[in-house]
């Protein structure tokens, strides 16, 4: 696969494997769009692939909203061009034992790992 000059957009990107696939996607020659529901480390994660000079932009979101997902999507067309590639990395974990889980915590956890992606890939 050619990498040079494609454009991905990596949810969770701010953090553990989303910002190591960042990392990596950058050193072949991506263009890296950081999507995190904790901008400062979206922000960070980006700053520090530019200052290797890798075009890279970040957006706080929440995967879960269809509408941040939108609304960071058209940031990414606007200061990069549509990406080609989508990695999708955001997640959470309960941390508490399956049987004691409440249904909220499970709701998020639904919704951030599959409708955040569905999101994203319809987006």
């Amino acid at each position: 696969m050619k990498w040079e000059g494609q454009i991905a957009a990596i949810t969770g990107g701010g953090s553990g494997i989303g910002r190591a696939t960042a990392h990596l996607l950058a050193e072949r020659g991506v263009q890296v769009a950081i999507l995190d529901r904790n901008g400062e480390a979206g922000t960070h994660v980006a700053n520090e692939l530019q200052s290797k000079g890798v075009r890279a932009v970040a957006a706080a979101v929440d995967v879960a909203s269809l509408a941040d997902v939108q609304r960071a999507a058209a940031k990414i067309e606007t200061e990069l061009g549509a990406p080609q590639i989508l990695v999708h990395s955001a997640g959470i974990a309960g941390f508490e034992p399956f049987l004691d889980m409440t249904e909220a915590s499970f709701d998020q956890m639904i919704a951030i790992h599959l409708k955040g992606a569905f999101n994203a890939i319809q987006t």
